[in-house]
């Protein structure tokens, strides 16, 4: 199902040069994907999972080069880029979104997959990786976490601030901080006004950033908390991951420190031995996307 008409795009131009697609989930709700590459019995396929605030848009400089050596998929979340924008707050949780990409790559028919995740698409996509091993071929972490044994320590103030009711709506849903502020402040090179305006494109409403004020809310950060049953199933299903994996992580993130990366390869079977970037933030997708590209690749290779 092609999606271009029906977005408005005068911004994004050759930045974000790739055919929609829509996958339709059984809750109604239609999920926004890339799709380049040929499949194959020994090609793999590696998955670009996103985070908050991103979407797809954040691995447009790896789509195509990693197209040649497997077939790339790049999704949005529901709630995030092309993909449908629910307004129910309550439509967002950990598990229903595992879910929903448990149901694309069924759908799809996707075999010998390898996520490649950072920030929530960690816990999304670890989390599917945890339920279905035998389909996973290897890893790609990128700064982000899957875990509750390694956060013994209070949320940043910040973090507990937008999380608050009313103040997350108006700072994230009206004001829109996290693509205005945050993404900004949590790269290390200057993004462009068109790469700025390629970020705020599916988020043009207070409507659309339901997403954006939930996710936020969803770091389980105690007992009790909704999310922290379904954090600790992915934690333990991590175990079950014997499979090769490379962390990459960049050593100028405020958000997840290196402790993030060493908790990895404590908690994986093969005790991957993090690789550290001086100079890059958080997403570090904009900061460093040609040495990350190659480092894929020769992962790709060697399986």
């Amino acid at each position: 199902m092609a999606l271009r008409n029906g977005w408005p795009d005068p911004v994004l131009g050759d930045l974000y040069p790739f055919e929609d697609n829509a996958f339709q989930l059984s809750d109604g709700t239609h999920l926004h994907y890339i799709d380049v590459g040929r499949s194959g019995v020994r090609r793999p396929t590696v998955l670009l999972l996103h985070g908050s605030p991103t979407w797809s848009f954040l691995y447009r400089d790896f789509i195509q080069p990693l197209s040649r050596h497997a077939r790339v998929i790049a999704i949005d979340h529901v709630g995030f880029g092309r993909s449908d924008h629910p307004t129910d707050p309550r439509y967002h949780t950990l598990d229903r979104h595992i879910r929903n990409l448990e149901e694309f790559v069924k759908g799809l028919g996707l075999k010998r997959v390898i996520p490649v995740v950072q920030d929530w698409g960690g816990p999304i996509g670890l989390g599917y990786a945890g339920r279905h091993p035998d389909n996973i071929a290897g890893l790609v972490i990128l700064n982000s976490w899957a875990f509750t044994s390694h956060l013994r320590t209070k949320l940043p103030r910040t973090l507990r601030f937008l999380r608050m009711k009313g103040i997350g709506e108006w700072l994230v849903g009206r004001r829109n901080v996290y693509v205005e502020r945050f993404l900004p402040k949590f790269t290390e090179r200057d993004l462009p006004e068109a790469v700025m305006a390629g970020y705020r494109h599916p988020f043009p409403t207070p409507q659309s950033r339901t997403a954006l004020v939930q996710f936020v809310r969803m770091v389980p950060d105690r007992p009790g908390h909704k999310e922290w049953a379904t954090m600790q199933e992915v934690e333990h299903n991590l175990a079950h991951l014997d499979v090769p994996t490379r962390v990459l992580w960049a050593d100028k993130d405020p958000a997840f420190g290196k402790r993030f990366a060493l908790a990895f390869r404590d908690l994986l079977p093969r005790h991957p031995e993090p690789t550290f970037f001086p100079g890059a933030g958080h997403f570090l997708q904009e900061d460093i996307p040609g040495a990350l590209v190659s480092e894929i690749r020769e992962f790709l290779r060697a399986l």
